[in-house]
């Protein structure tokens, strides 16, 4: 059954699930507050990405389109098809659109772990559920998380993000840092978000990721 799109393409609330603890009513607005600059951010960047959108088969009718750049989308175009014709992925599942960035990184998740324990520190949010991690578009943000886990006494990361779904929401573009990788990894790549799109289990990461 169709559901209307959230306020924001990526899960949209956030909270550090450490304790099996229940929000009540009476605190969700000093929650919202706290994560109000983080959903700003999401908001923005993500925002910046689907309004920058060109449809692939525009892109490709450039003249100065560069030889390499052709090859990746017409690439992208015949992988979409495979995916959607062969393995019944959502077609919703993006790839469809092109979005140029200014960066050459599409952004960082931080993860972290107690020390000495094979124990991942996880975050919580709304449609996604708990994940082992937490993306910025913005790599000085992700830093500053990174200092203060570091603070409290874990052992972190900062890794960048080769690639994201926002599971069917949005059709989501390929981002031009995805168009230096090699043929092969954009291959997975283009299977694997579809994938996201197509069935997400909130709160399973080592499932959700295994089946993509």
């Amino acid at each position: 059954m169709p559901k209307p799109p959230p306020l924001l393409p990526i899960p949209f609330l956030c909270r550090t699930k450490k304790r099996k603890t229940i929000i009540t009513i009476i605190f969700f607005p000093f929650f919202l507050t706290g994560c109000l600059p983080y959903l700003y951010h999401l908001g923005k960047e993500q925002s910046a990405i689907i309004l920058g959108r060109e449809k692939i088969e525009t892109v490709l009718t450039k003249p100065n389109l560069d030889p390499k750049t052709k090859q990746k989308l017409n690439l992208i175009r015949e992988v979409r098809k495979f995916a959607i014709d062969k393995l019944a992925l959502n077609e919703n599942g993006g790839f469809e659109y092109f979005t140029e960035l200014n960066r050459e990184e599409i952004g960082w998740n931080v993860s972290a772990s107690e020390s000495l324990n094979l124990k991942s520190y996880t975050w919580w949010f709304p449609i996604a559920g708990t994940v082992p991690y937490k993306g910025f578009f913005n790599k000085e943000l992700a830093i500053e998380l990174e200092n203060e886990l570091k603070e409290k006494g874990y052992d972190t990361r900062v890794r960048a993000i080769g690639g994201y779904s926002t599971l069917g929401w949005f059709s989501d573009p390929v981002l031009s840092p995805q168009l230096t990788w090699p043929d092969h990894r954009l291959v997975g790549l283009v299977i694997h978000e579809m994938a996201h799109a197509t069935a997400y289990l909130p709160g399973d990461t080592t499932l959700n990721e295994s089946y993509a």
